[in-house]
């Protein structure tokens, strides 16, 4: 495997999520956040789960980053999902 395959993969993920192909995506992030536990990439899986209307799935995600997540710039969008889906 080569060493810019994680990159690559979320990369296309997250462009077919964004595009409307998002099962397909989720299938790569899930991937790549297996072999790299970034939370931005569990943030773009809670994003897919919630466009597939998986949102107790989303929300598990979503608690999980909240835990670990404080101080990350991007927060406010993982909190304001979270609401939303409650």
């Amino acid at each position: 495997m080569r060493p810019d395959w994680s990159v690559s993969a979320y990369t296309l993920g997250w462009i077919m999520v964004t595009q409307s192909e998002v099962a397909e995506g989720l299938k790569f992030l899930r991937e790549v956040f297996s072999r790299d536990k970034n939370l931005l990439i569990r943030f773009h899986i809670a994003s897919a789960l919630h466009q597939l209307g998986r949102d107790q799935e989303a929300g598990r995600e979503l608690k999980a980053i909240m835990r670990r997540g404080s101080g990350l710039p991007w927060i406010a969008g993982v909190e304001n999902l979270y609401r939303s889906i409650q």
